[in-house]
C-alpha cells in the first residue's frame, strides 16, 4: 500500500502540524505497514521527514511560495497548472523535458499511489481577490488530478468555505462532489457544502486536533517566574486584516492585555502558534507589535517551538485570549477557559458545538471595549466554564479519535486499487 498525505501546510504551524500528526497515526492504524509520503505546501529540505514519514513539496504550492516576484509566481503557477493537466490528460506528451523534472517526479509518485488523504485544515476557502481565487485553483487542481488518475481520495477533518465570489463557488461545485469523501469538522462547513449542492459524499465529524495528545509537559509558570496564585493569561495573535483593521485589532488586544494586568494582577504571555517565516506567517512579529502597544510589560516567547511543546504550554494558563484557531483547541483540551477571536467560521462553529459560542468575538469588528467586557465576564465565570469544559470535552475528543472509524469503505477501496481492481468507496452519511 502506498498512501499520499497531501496538502499538509507547514511544520511551523503548530495546529496544522498537530493535525498531520493525528492523521499519520490514524492512517497507520488503518493501514499497518503502508508506505506513507507527506506532500507539504511549505518549503521542504532534501531528505526531510515528519514523524518518520518522508516529506516532499506539493508542486502547485511551490509555484506560490517558491518565488518572491508576483509576476514570476503567476507565470510559474500557470506553467504548473498546464503541466499537471498535460501530465494526466495526455500522458504520452508528459515528458520531463516538457513538464519539468519536479512535476514528472510528482506524477510518478501519484501514479503509484493507492490512496490520497488530504490533511485536515481550513485551506479550501477564498477571499474576494484574484490572488485568492488563483490560490484556490492551485489547491483544487491536485484533487482533479487524483480523480483523473483513479486514486481514492479523502479530505480529512476540514473546514470548507467561505467562497467569496462566483468563480470560487463554481470551482468548488465542480471539484468537491467528485472527491470520494469529505469530512466536515463543524456544522457551518456542512451547510456551506450543502448550499453548493454537495451532500452525498459528506461526513460530519470534528476537528482531529482534539485527538492530539502528546506525552509532553511544559511548566510555563516556572519558566516565566509566575508566583503561585497569580493568574497567567496567554494570548495568541496573527496578521490577517488590512492595515486599518489590523491596527484596530492589535490595539484592542493590547487594551485587553493591559486590563488583565491592572484588574486581575495577571502575568501576560504571548505564545507563537505559527512561526513560518518563509510564508510570511510569523506570530512573533505581531506579538511584539501588540506587546509594544501595552502600558505594562508582557512576555513574548521568541523561539519556534514544535507542535507538541506548544500544545503543552497551554495547560499552564488560567485563561487564553486566542486568535489562532488551534490555540483555542489546545487550551480547551486542558480545560482552560478561552476568549476566542474569530477570523474564520471554524472558530464559531466548534465553539457552538461545545455550547461556548458566547465567548467568540469577530476579528473584523472587535474593539477594546468588547474584549475587556468579555474578559471581565469570563474571569468572573472561569470556574463555571472550566467545569463545562471538563464535562463536555471528553465526549467531543472521543468523536475526534473515532474519525478514522467512520471510514468503512476506505480500506477496501484502497486495497482494491492496490490490486488493480475497480473500487467503490462507501459514502459518509
Amino acid at each position: 500500500m502506498k498512501i499520499l498525505l497531501s496538502h499538509a501546510y507547514s511544520r511551523r504551524n503548530a495546529g496544522d502540524a498537530a493535525l498531520l500528526s493525528v492523521l499519520i497515526q490514524d492512517v497507520r492504524d488503518m493501514f499497518p505497514g503502508a508506505e506513507l509520503t507527506v506532500l507539504m505546501m511549505d518549503q521542504v529540505r532534501p531528505g526531510e521527514t515528519f514523524e518518520g514519514v518522508p516529506v516532499l513539496p506539493l508542486p502547485t504550492q511551490h509555484a506560490v511560495h517558491g518565488f518572491s516576484s508576483r509576476w514570476v509566481k503567476l507565470a510559474h503557477s500557470l506553467a504548473t497548472l498546464a503541466g499537471t493537466t498535460l501530465a494526466f490528460r495526455l500522458p504520452a506528451l508528459a515528458r520531463p523535458r516538457v513538464i519539468g523534472r519536479r512535476l514528472d517526479d510528482h506524477m510518478r509518485l501519484c501514479r503509484d499511489a493507492d490512496l490520497v488523504v488530504c490533511a485536515g485544515g481550513g485551506y479550501l476557502r477564498g477571499k474576494p481577490t484574484w490572488s485568492s481565487t488563483f490560490t484556490l485553483a492551485l489547491l483544487l487542481q491536485p484533487l482533479v488530478m487524483y480523480r483523473e488518475l483513479g486514486i481514492p481520495t479523502v479530505l480529512y477533518s476540514q473546514s470548507f468555505g467561505p467562497f467569496a465570489n462566483r468563480t470560487q463557488r463554481w470551482m468548488a461545485r465542480r471539484v468537491l462532489p467528485k472527491v470520494d469523501l469529505l469530512i466536515a469538522r463543524e456544522e457551518i462547513s456542512r451547510e456551506v457544502l450543502a448550499d453548493l449542492g454537495v451532500r452525498d459524499n459528506v461526513l460530519r465529524s470534528v476537528d482531529c486536533g482534539f485527538a492530539f495528545d502528546p506525552d509532553v509537559t511544559v511548566d510555563l509558570r516556572a519558566g516565566l517566574g509566575v508566583a503561585p496564585g497569580s493568574p497567567l493569561v496567554g494570548i495568541t495573535v496573527r496578521q490577517w486584516l488590512d492595515p486599518v483593521g489590523q491596527e484596530r485589532y492589535e490595539q484592542a488586544v493590547a487594551g485587553v492585555a493591559d486590563t488583565a494586568v491592572e484588574e486581575f494582577g495577571a502575568t501576560v504571555v504571548f505564545v507563537p502558534q505559527v512561526t513560518s517565516e518563509h510564508q510570511d506567517d510569523d506570530d512573533r512579529v505581531v506579538s511584539r507589535r501588540v506587546a509594544d502597544r501595552m502600558r505594562h510589560p508582557a512576555s513574548v516567547l521568541s523561539e519556534s517551538y514544535d507542535h507538541a511543546t506548544v500544545k503543552a504550554m497551554y495547560a499552564s494558563l488560567d485563561l487564553l485570549i486566542g486568535t489562532r484557531f488551534h490555540s483555542v483547541i489546545f487550551a480547551m483540551t486542558s480545560f482552560v477557559p478561552v476568549l476566542a477571536i474569530e477570523y474564520e467560521h471554524k472558530t464559531s462553529g466548534i465553539m457552538r458545538d461545545l455550547g461556548l459560542d458566547e465567548w467568540v468575538h469577530d476579528i473584523t469588528t472587535v474593539d477594546r471595549d468588547a474584549l475587556v467586557a468579555g474578559l471581565r465576564e469570563l474571569f468572573a465565570r472561569r470556574e463555571e466554564v472550566r467545569s463545562q469544559l471538563a464535562d463536555r470535552m471528553p465526549a467531543y475528543r472521543n468523536r475526534a479519535r473515532c474519525t478514522k472509524l467512520a471510514l468503512p469503505g476506505v480500506v477496501g477501496a484502497a486495497e482494491a486499487h492496490a490490486e488493480g481492481a475497480p473500487f467503490s468507496l462507501e459514502r459518509g452519511k
